[in-house]
Formats: structure tokens, sequence, C-alpha cells
């Protein structure tokens, strides 16, 4: 396939850099700054009034872990990587903790593409747990 954009092998460097450099985005007119996306690490630093907890589907939080066709399970342990079960136990505790927000809303998506979609674990035992009341 040919492209308008032609570059020389050493030139390569230069412009993977141009492409990858950071860029300061400043937030546009009319932007609330009372609110705010983060991701469960920037999060976790947070004191907020409300928070809103999305994408409590099965797969998306706690988040399936990557199968590894490069190294087993018991390769692995045996050079001490962390097994795929502690960063469920990340997520386990990072939900805990948003949890302990003065207001929570918990949101998830009813569709997958085209199937539904499965509710987190963490979100059935919560609406187990009410049901019993």
């Amino acid at each position: 396939a040919s492209s308008p954009f032609t570059f020389a092998a050493s030139e390569w460097p230069d412009v993977i850099e141009a492409l990858i450099a950071p860029e300061t985005v400043k937030p546009g007119q009319g932007t609330d700054r009372n609110i705010a996306i983060w991701g469960a690490l920037e999060a976790r630093l947070q004191n907020v009034d409300m928070l809103v907890i999305g994408g409590l589907n099965e797969g998306v939080w706690p988040r399936k872990p990557d199968s590894d066709r490069f190294m087993s399970r018991l390769m692995k342990t045996g050079i001490d990587l962390e097994p795929p079960e502690r960063r469920i136990g990340l997520a386990a505790h990072d939900f805990q903790m948003a949890m302990g927000a003065a207001e929570v809303l918990l949101t998830r998506s009813a569709r997958s593409g085209d199937a539904p979609a499965v509710p987190s674990r963490w979100l059935q035992r919560i609406l187990t747990f009410i049901s019993k009341e």
C-alpha cells in the first residue's frame, strides 16, 4: 500500500517520538470542573461527595485475567511473578474503598454488543444482600 507520508529509516525515531509526545489538553470552556472521570488507580487517592462506579459487568470490573500463551502459571510462580488473582484482589479493594464514599451510584451496561451483559459478581452479591433485607 502506498502512502503520501514517506520517511527514511533514519527519520523513524523522530516520527515516533513526535507521535507519542505528551500533549497538554486544557479543559474546554463550559466544562464542569466539579465532575472528573478517573480510573481505579486515580480514584483510590480521591475523596468526593458522590462517586459513580461504572462498568460493573463481569469481565470489566473485575477485569478478566489475560491468558498468557508465553508463560504458564507454574512458570510465572517459579520466577516470582504475581498471579492473576492478585489483580482481582486489588480491584476488589478498590471497589470496597469506593463504596465508602458519602454517596455511591453503581452502573453497568445491560448489553455487550448484541448479547445481554452479565452483571459483575460484586454487583450480584450486593443485590443479593439487599434483597434479603
